[in-house]
């Protein structure tokens, strides 16, 4: 179900917009371009719901938009903001983007003490990792902002040393400030002191 296509191409939106193509997918939402502004994310009515009732967004930001017997909830997001699969999405591109996703995981965070992030929507417009509660063992937070700066590599902001050496585009002074944002302590790694 995840790869076949909810709505075809050239499909028009309220907005006057068309659907250009899939960029990512899961089991109960996709990520389509359009020729428009904005990226969209389509998600099954039941995890919607699930994201409107632990209050991960407000229900007021989706739409609502049905194709055949079929009815998605619909989320807008200005290309310029990321919208992407936490899985799909790193490495960032300057430490004010991973700044801002380790503030939209420890935002998250304070929502769902139980949810995992590892297979969460990034919606970085609204500073959210929104979990897709897919049937996968649970990954802890500084498990998820490691891999996420190294683009894939699994690794916790725990491997401070090693971490700091996958992410050479950024000062160590940098990744400690990254790693605060998101509400975590920085360890003394095999006798690196870092404040």
């Amino acid at each position: 179900m995840a790869k076949d296509l909810w709505l075809p191409y050239g499909y028009e939106l309220t907005d006057g917009s068309k659907i250009r193509s899939l960029l990512f997918s899961g089991d109960s939402w996709q990520i389509f371009d359009t020729n428009g502004s904005d990226n969209i994310l389509l998600a099954l009515p039941k995890l919607a719901q699930r994201w409107f009732d632990t209050g991960f967004l407000d229900e007021s930001l989706f739409g609502e938009i049905t194709f055949g017997t079929s009815s998605f909830r619909v989320l807008s997001s200005h290309k310029k903001y990321m919208l992407v699969p936490v899985e799909n999405g790193g490495p960032p591109e300057s430490k004010v983007d991973a700044i801002a996703f380790s503030f939209a995981l420890k935002e998250s965070r304070k929502l769902s003490e139980d949810s995992s992030f590892h297979d969460a929507i990034y919606i970085e417009q609204y500073s959210r990792l929104l979990p897709t509660w897919t049937l996968t063992p649970r990954v802890e937070d500084e498990v998820v902002l490691g891999t996420w700066l190294t683009g894939g590599v699994i690794i916790s902001t725990e491997s401070f040393r090693r971490l700091t050496n996958l992410t050479g585009w950024m000062s160590p002074g940098d990744l400690t400030e990254i790693i605060k944002a998101a509400g975590f302590s920085v360890p003394v790694d095999g006798g690196l002191p870092i404040g």
